[in-house]
């Protein structure tokens, strides 16, 4: 206790100060800070107004630390410094003393003459330091003060002041011209004040009250000091200014222009006591001048309020909650504020009668209703007081902001939505900036009541202007929803919109700017929000919105070429189909960038367009070749100055087709010589004609041998110029050059690309035409496009009917021609994907296409459910929907449904063949298949037959078609679709499937039906369908879905039948014998095929991979007998058994495509060799690796894999694991203290890597006490292990790099930082550390403080020896970090202990503290010295051991023990020790209660095997240490012969193998148990049952029972 200071000390120091600051106070300018303080602190002596101006010359308003909270509603401010006064503590003492005569005061003797004597009280007076603090240092409700300034700024408000001083001078006061420069004077004569009259308001106010300060001090009249000693004339008008100027300063009025010139000469000769006495008397005049002043204006406001109190009335009512008893009061002379404020001060003696009370608070009051008089009517109520709750509701400010909810939002309010248990309110802040207001949101989640009170008090103590314009479940609550941030006061969370995506972020501005007023249209509002999802750009969104709100509000036209700019800018991206904000969250973020998808990275590549791979890493690789595209699983781009290139390209490329139909028309049919050239269309299905000769083209089977696929109606004129300006006579070297000159000097107009191989050059020479075919060897000539051409542009001319459009489905359905009719009630049939639509301008052509695609879907189901009886499927169907859909359209839903249920072997391998002819692109949107909305629903038995019918339909009109084609070309070349086949080989194979789809009523020969009650309704024509067993549930599933369309999967292996048998009904004709088959039931696979001696089949999982199989011995069956046999064989097998998986007795088996199935299978169990890039990669891991629990990479990989699997199989993700790799820090040896294990899994998967990762890592995978992070990738994302792992490896490399550059520069630094060390400081020493000891952790300048203390054992007896009656709050200890040479203010502190626990959360936050080992060396020992506190926060295991360390001199035996054991077993197996997941302190405290009970057995033996292996000598040695300890805890006798019996068990188990089976049953039910924390004890004995299993010899174990025994 050497440095803590005694109060006696204290009160010095500050007396000292006092003296000090005295000499030097009356220069001008600490005159002038003096006596603007005193007009603060009138109330407080000069003494203490001198220590507060030294301390704090700002202050305005101070107050002890309990004066702030009870009469302010105050508090002081955390980590505030107290000013340090002087306050009375005066102490009594009791004193014999005579006893006088209460009447003579004479001495009272007694009966013997002696006086008497009592004992009485005398107070001795004394001093002692307090804290006071002033109004800047406190937070909490206004100060209630006279508003001085706003009295002085108008009329009013001077003259009330002027009334004031007037009556508290002791003399009258007059205004009148006074002759000469004088402003006022006071006559002591005719005792009256004079002032001049027309000065500024300020100098009347000064001048009045230096005048009154002359009256009161400097007439003896007046004053009545007649013993007061005389004052010269400077004395008298340095006192009168120095009051003038502090009144005035009281009331905000200064006057030091023209107060201070007196007092410069004033101070000098001056001896302490007359200037102590001169300030004192400006002190006690200023004090009752400005009292008297203050009252008056006091007098003077009641009295107005007064007078407008009579003008105001209220409308209370009083009610209990059910409204049972009210009085409804009309309260005059208060408005609601008023009400409020006095219902709010009532106690419960007030409330038994509120009027009453209201009436003695200056009121009156009128009851107007009650339940009595059942008059409750209209009223409009001010204020809501519940009897029963004492809840007090405002109703007129309610009303009020129901009226400001209404007003329209403005651009600077800040809204933020708040969020409790209660419900949300959303609050408009109109006077603060965002960044004021998150601060607020730190207020607000501080608060320990989160109610609506408590939140609004909030907002107003930190002077927000706010309303709230959205209550749950309240005003505004149906109102869409907007903030700018969102606080949840129960999470303690808070979100910005910023944070939020475009999508939401644009659609609270629209709720922003439509909150007073609806404007926007349903397109203009997913404008704005697809301007902000694409552009990602939040600034122009908001404009764009704020713009044509506005625009609309308005009334003008503005809105509408608004949204046409916007639309352009969403319309030039180069790929509709992926967002700026999409390549910004998967991690790219190049402002110079678009992104792409890669089908449009494809179509861009293809045109010889730069594209790139992004990365998520913010990097990008240029493409160079197709592979790198399709490979790549991520985002592609393309930069904005090559997209700004290719835009001006097509620009100039795109005339008008007016324009180009003239160019067209003038080059084949103009008076001069012409050429002209024609390039392919950007069409993907024209990418194989791109850039190939016929030659390659003829060898694909693309073109046929008349080259008719090469058609006009794919090419673009380019460009139409002059023969004249071609140098060369014969027709090839004109050729020749129109080649030379657009590769080498094309013309400055010419848009196209260079002259390349499959352009064609047109030539118009002397009226003749004809068309060249650039080749890979010189030009091809084409007859048939030349002709096709000029047959195209005499229709032109002739206006004749527009070109039919060319077909891009695929399939052979064939358009009538011009001349016949056709009753077309349909849009065309658009057979491209959205992505082709968006590019090409024909969105609205897809969407119509593909909205008539779905309704001719659900027509083709409503049909067939109305039409099919559940044998019959009538023929007349099919005709009507072609009519209405389009053969064509009808054509694309029934093959779109065979391919995307190919797997169903319920269709017909036919229909199946005929189906998979069809081109069907791929059309995803946002990772959804926009083609499985067209699957038909209809039962695959029955829709196949549905199939069937429309093909023959289709023949028959494709047949008619082509007979009236043949009349009408009259020889003519026909004009084949370019993607048709020749046409004998078409006619033949229509002829095959006519005859073969005929209907079986039609066949003859054996097999032909006969006639049966069933089929007595068959109408010619009609399609037999036999479904089975299922007849029954198909029928009823089609009745029950006539109301609406019915879903059926094709999948339903759940449903139960009678027999599970696949015999063909006896009405089928005859089958040839089948040797191969495959079904799905549930979620296995079965394929059988026949061979020599059976059967051989196959049970495979839904992964394809073979679970179990094996040979049917039993050739004697047929194959679908054998394969019933072998399914009822398996439904009996026990659940355990892999092969049946879910299989249950009501499971049928539903037929499948047999070589599928062999193919899905032999990929499944292909293995796939591991890449050179894995293996090196792995390589290079085994070799740096540093090994975990002694596992390496390989073992740890394996480990992951099955973890992977368990969580796959547990969460039911159809996933497959292709390979695994350490990755991450860990890898190449570059991991720090607290790494994770980074484990890279490739799965093969559809699912999302995110969710992957979710669900993997999850539960947390701990190996060796060392986090596993789970980082499952896919080929069709990430990519890879061979095109990711290079990536980890780059980038792996980078940051050893980075380290390697780093640490040179630390040592660098450090070097650099030593020198200017030691030559600033030489002899600087590096840190001192001490302690402190508070009586009030909270605000250490209450009470006693103590600080330097250099031990903590002096620290905590501090601690212990402050007086509990004495506190002021929590005591606390804390410490102190002090740097030598440095400033004090610059020390680092903070209190560790407070109360009853120890905070070490709080080192998280100071790192300066946490990394000094000194301090953390302090801060153990204190934590040593008091076990008993409590521990916030996580203790190192460095820091556990260091307290355990220092306790060990004040620890029991058995408990230094238990340390020594426990420190052992830490560095035994430190791993084994981690795993456990207990804290020494926990280990400690079991092992020790383990020594007192003397249960030592597992330990002994557990260090007896130690001892044994002998690996390290240290080891052994210390082991052989602890044993000679423990036996002093050796078991008593009795347990020493049960030992005895376990050693015989231990013995018979190690040498005979006795309980093997018992031991394997205690296995099973330990396995069984819950899982619990394993104890220390528990685990040494694994440690002993471990070495004990590895087949040590007999002489090693009776060695173990040998040295357990010498115990």
């Amino acid at each position: 206790m050497a440095d803590a200071k005694t109060e006696k000390q204290k009160v010095k120091e500050i007396t000292d100060k006092l003296e000090e600051g005295l000499k030097e106070l009356f220069e001008s300018g600490k005159y002038k800070n003096y006596l603007s303080t005193m007009s603060k602190f009138h109330n407080y002596s000069v003494n203490n107004t001198l220590l507060i101006a030294l301390q704090r010359p700002d202050a305005s308003l101070v107050a002890g630390y309990q004066a702030w909270q009870k009469n302010f509603n105050r508090h002081v401010n955390k980590g505030e410094k107290g000013i340090r006064i002087l306050a009375p503590a005066p102490y009594k003492i009791k004193e014999e003393r005579d006893k006088l005569d209460p009447v003579t005061g004479e001495i009272m003797l007694d009966q013997d003459g002696m006086p008497q004597t009592e004992e009485v009280e005398i107070k001795i007076p004394a001093f002692r330091a307090v804290s006071v603090f002033d109004v800047k240092q406190t937070s909490g409700e206004p100060i209630p003060e006279l508003e001085a300034k706003e009295l002085l700024s108008t009329v009013e408000g001077y003259e009330d002041f002027v009334k004031a001083v007037t009556y508290v001078a002791p003399v009258p006061i007059s205004f009148e011209d006074i002759p000469g420069d004088s402003k006022g004077f006071f006559s002591p004569t005719e005792k009256r004040i004079a002032v001049q009259e027309g000065m500024s308001e300020s100098q009347t106010l000064k001048t009045m009250v230096h005048e009154t300060a002359h009256s009161m001090l400097h007439d003896k009249e007046i004053n009545k000091d007649i013993l007061a000693p005389a004052k010269d004339r400077n004395t008298k008008e340095v006192e009168a200014e120095g009051i003038a100027f502090t009144v005035c300063s009281r009331f905000g009025i200064d006057t030091s222009d023209y107060s201070f010139h007196y007092i410069a000469g004033w101070s000098s000769g001056r001896d302490m006591k007359e200037l102590k006495s001169s300030l004192d008397t400006i002190r006690r005049t200023a004090s009752e001048l400005i009292t008297g002043i203050e009252g008056q204006l006091r007098e003077l406001q009641r009295d107005r309020e007064l007078m407008q109190g009579q003008e105001k009335e209220s409308l209370l009512l009083i009610q209990n909650s059910d409204l049972s008893e009210y009085s409804l009061v009309n309260v005059r002379g208060m408005d609601a504020a008023e009400i409020i404020e006095a219902l709010s001060a009532m106690n419960d003696d007030d409330r038994l009668s509120v009027a009453a009370y209201l009436e003695s608070k200056g009121a009156w009051t009128t009851e107007i209703a009650n339940q009595d008089t059942k008059e409750f009517g209209e009223y409009h109520l001010d204020v809501r007081y519940y009897t029963d709750t004492n809840e007090i509701i405002d109703l007129k400010a309610e009303r009020e902001w129901n009226e400001r909810a209404k007003e329209p939002v403005g651009a600077d309010d800040v809204i933020l939505k708040i969020t409790h248990s209660n419900g949300f309110e959303v609050e408009r802040i109109t006077n603060k900036t965002p960044e004021e207001v998150r601060e607020i949101m730190g207020a607000l989640t501080k608060l320990e009541v989160k109610d609506r009170k408590n939140i609004h008090d909030c907002l107003e103590s930190c002077g927000a202007d706010y309303i709230p314009i959205i209550v749950d479940g309240g005003r505004n609550s149906s109102m869409p929803q907007f903030n700018d941030f969102e606080i949840d006061l129960d999470k303690k969370e808070a979100v910005m919109i910023s944070h939020l995506s475009p999508v939401k972020q644009a659609e609270g501005i629209i709720n922003r700017l439509e909150f007073a007023k609806t404007a926007f249209s349903d397109d203009e509002r997913n404008l704005i929000v697809n301007y902000a999802f694409k552009l990602n750009d939040m600034e122009k969104t908001r404009e764009l919105a704020e713009h044509i709100y506005y625009e609309e509000t308005e009334g003008s036209q503005g809105a509408a070429l608004a949204v046409i700019d916007a639309q352009a800018e969403i319309d030039a991206l180069p790929d509709p189909m992926i967002s700026l904000w999409e390549m910004e969250e998967y991690g790219y973020t190049w402002n110079e960038m678009l992104p792409l998808t890669q089908g449009r990275a494809l179509e861009l590549f293809d045109r010889d367009l730069p594209v790139c791979l992004l990365h998520e890493d913010g990097s990008e690789t240029t493409v160079h070749d197709r592979k790198q595209i399709t490979g790549h699983g991520g985002i592609f781009g393309i930069e904005k100055g090559d997209w700004e290139n290719e835009k001006n390209f097509r620009a100039m490329r795109e005339e008008p087709e007016e324009s180009g139909a003239d160019r067209e028309a003038q080059l084949l049919h103009g008076d001069t010589d012409q050429y002209g050239i024609y390039q392919l269309k950007d069409n993907p299905e024209l990418r194989d004609f791109h850039f190939v000769g016929t030659a390659e083209l003829l060898k694909r089977g693309i073109l046929s041998d008349d080259f008719r696929e090469i058609q006009p109606g794919n090419y673009n004129l380019v460009y139409a110029g002059e023969l004249s300006g071609i140098h060369g006579q014969s027709q090839g070297e004109k050729l020749n050059a129109v080649f030379e000159k657009f590769n080498i000097d094309h013309p400055a107009d010419y848009k196209g690309h260079s002259l390349s191989v499959s352009d064609v050059v047109v030539l118009h020479e002397n009226g003749v035409n004809s068309a060249h075919f650039v080749d890979s060897f010189g030009f091809t000539r084409l007859p048939g496009f030349m002709r096709a051409l000029e047959g195209v542009k005499e229709q032109d001319t002739q206006k004749a009917e527009p070109e039919e459009r060319q077909e891009t489905s695929g399939h052979d359905v064939q358009k009538p021609e011009a001349g016949q009719t056709e009753q077309k009630t349909y849009p065309a049939f658009y057979g491209h994907t959205l992505s082709y639509a968006a590019e090409h301008g024909e969105v609205d052509k897809y969407m119509k296409s593909h909205k008539f695609d779905r309704e001719c879907k659900e027509a083709v189901e409503e049909t067939i459910r109305q039409n099919f009886d559940g044998m019959h499927l009538k023929h007349d169907i099919v005709k009507p929907l072609a009519e209405k859909y389009g053969a064509e359209r009808m054509a694309f839903i029934l093959a779109n449904t065979l391919q995307q249920e190919s797997w169903d072997g319920r269709f017909s391998r036919d229909n199946k063949a005929w189906a998979s002819k069809f081109y069907i692109p791929e059309n995803i949107v946002h990772g959804i298949d926009m083609n499985r909305e067209l699957i038909v629903g209809s039962h695959p038995a029955v829709l196949d037959g549905f199939i069937g019918m429309f093909r023959r339909e289709v023949l028959e009109l494709e047949k008619e078609m082509s007979a009236g084609q043949e009349k009408a070309a009259s020889g003519q070349d026909a004009q084949k679709p370019e993607t048709g086949r020749p046409e004998t080989e078409q006619t033949q194979k229509e002829q095959a499937e006519t005859e073969r789809l005929k209907p079986q009523a039609e066949q003859t020969g054996p097999g032909r039906l006969v006639k049966t009650p069933e089929l007595e309704d068959l109408d010619e024509g009609d399609e037999i369908i036999d479904l089975g067993d299922e007849k029954d549930k198909v029928l009823a599933e089609m009745k029950q879905s006539l109301g609406g369309r019915q879903e059926t999967s094709g999948h339903d292996v759940n449903q139960s039948a009678k027999q599970n048998d696949l015999k063909p009904e006896q009405t089928e004709p005859e089958e040839s014998a089948e040797t191969e088959l495959a079904f799905q039931i549930a979620d296995r696979y079965i394929s059988i095929q026949e061979t020599e001696g059976g059967y051989d089949y196959s049970i495979m999982g839904l992964d394809y991979k073979e679970i179990d199989g094996g040979v049917y011995d039993n050739p004697g069956i047929g194959i679908k007998e054998a394969i019933n046999e072998i399914v009822e064989d398996l439904k009996i097998i026990p659940f355990d058994n892999g092969a049946r998986g879910n299989i249950r007795d009501g499971d049928k088996l539903i037929p499948i495509d047999y070589d599928g199935l062999m193919e899905k299978a032999e990929a499944a169990n292909a293995v796939m060799p591991q890449s050179a890039v894995v293996a090196d990669f792995k390589a290079k891991t085994n070799e740096l690796f540093h090994e975990i629990s002694e596992m390496n990479p390989a073992e740890i990989e394996e480990t992951v894999k099955c973890h992977v699997q368990a969580q796959l199989d547990e969460s039911g993700i159809d996933a497959v694991i292709v390979d695994a790799a350490v990755a991450g820090s860990r890898c190449r040896g570059l991991e720090q203290e607290g790494s994770d294990l980074d484990v890279v899994v490739e799965l093969s998967t559809n699912e999302r890597e995110d969710a992957l990762f979710d669900m993997l890592n999850e539960s947390g995978l701990h190996i060796g006490g060392v986090k596993v992070d789970i980082n499952p990738i896919t080929a069709q994302r990430t990519g890879s292990l061979e095109t990711y792992l290079p990536q980890v490896e780059d980038y792996l490399e980078g940051v050893r790099e980075a380290r390697e550059r780093d640490l040179a520069a630390s040592i660098s630094r450090e070097e650099n930082q030593k020198e200017t060390k030691e030559s600033l400081f030489p002899e600087q020493a590096e840190t001192e550390v001490t302690l402190t000891v508070a009586e009030c952790g909270e605000f250490h300048n209450l009470g006693e403080f103590y600080e330097n203390i250099p031990t903590v054992e002096e620290a905590v007896a501090i601690w212990k020896q402050i007086p509990p009656e004495r506190m002021h709050g929590i005591p606390a200890i804390g410490v102190n970090i002090h740097t030598l040479g440095t400033e004090a203010f610059e020390d680092v502190g903070i209190d560790i202990l407070t109360g009853k626990r120890i905070d070490l959360d709080i080192l998280e936050y100071i790192p300066d503290i946490k990394g000094n080992p000194q301090a953390m060396e302090v801060i153990a020992e204190l934590a040593a010295k008091l076990p008993e506190m409590e521990i916030d926060g996580r203790m190192s295991e460095e820091f556990e051991a260091k307290v355990w360390e220092k306790r060990m001199p004040d620890l029991t035996p058995a408990e230094q023990l238990a340390v020594e054991i426990d420190r052992f077993t830490y560095d035994y197996d430190t791993a084994l020790y981690r795993d456990s997941s207990q804290s020494m302190t926990e280990n400690v405290s079991e092992i020790a209660e383990a020594l007192e009970q003397r249960d030592t057995r597992d330990i002994a033996m557990w260090l007896a095997d130690v001892v044994t292996e002998g690996t390290e000598p240290e080891e052994t040695k210390r082991a052989m240490e602890l044993l000679e300890k423990l036996t002093e805890y050796k078991p008593l006798a009795k347990i020493e012969e049960m030992e005895e019996q376990n050693y015989n068990m231990v013995d018979n188990v190690l040498n005979n193998g006795a309980g093997e089976k018992a031991q394997r049953e205690e296995s099973k039910k330990e396995q069984e148990r819950p899982a619990a924390r394993t104890s220390l004890k528990a685990r040494l004995a694994e440690k002993k049952a471990l070495v004990s299993g590895q087949g040590k010899d007999h002489e090693a174990q009776e060695n173990i029972k040998n040295n357990q025994r010498e115990m």
